[in-house]
């Protein structure tokens, strides 16, 4: 009996799907905002990010492929800063909660990001000589535009958070 060992051609399709759907249940519903715990993830991100790039293997990138990491790391930044904006934010003065939704709006901008970014990966893969771009550099920029996306997410979701509370006493 024989066992064969390729991989079934919809496997590839099936993951980011399952991811999707992962976020969107788990963006449906009201969540507890924890605002002294919203800076370990942008952080590690940043300690992986940073030790991702500096420990690369070849050579370090030029001064074009540096222009386009920093595009994809602000490019990143933009899109988390209005999906931080689409973030309902509710604060319970009785007591003193604060709960954080997703709105439709921002589940969509996550949709687009993956319908863009899993198709240009594959691409990528497939004809790395056409983008005229390394791998390398093409993963490090996706890597960026992360950490941009969720460290403006956490900054803007945080700043509104203590805007909210700190706005509460005065109409409680």
């Amino acid at each position: 009996m024989s066992v064969s060992t390729t991989t079934p051609q919809y496997l590839p399709y099936l993951i980011p799907v399952a991811v999707i759907a992962l976020i969107i249940l788990r963006n449906r519903r009201e969540r507890r905002l924890r605002l002294e715990l919203m800076w370990i993830l942008p952080a590690f991100m940043l300690l992986g990010a940073g030790a991702a790039l500096y420990y690369a293997p070849g050579p370090h990138p030029g001064p074009a492929a540096m222009v386009g990491l920093a595009l994809a790391l602000a490019l990143g930044g933009v899109l988390g800063w209005v999906r931080g904006r689409t973030i309902r934010i509710q604060h319970d003065s009785a007591t003193g909660a604060l709960t954080a939704q997703a709105s439709p709006l921002g589940m969509l901008l996550i949709l687009a990001m993956f319908a863009i970014r899993y198709p240009l990966s594959l691409y990528a893969q497939a004809h790395p000589e056409a983008l005229h771009v390394s791998p390398t550099i093409l993963a490090d920029g996706f890597l960026l535009f992360a950490v941009g996306l969720v460290l403006a997410q956490r900054i803007e979701v945080a700043l509104r958070a203590r805007k909210l509370m700190a706005a509460a006493p005065a109409t409680a």
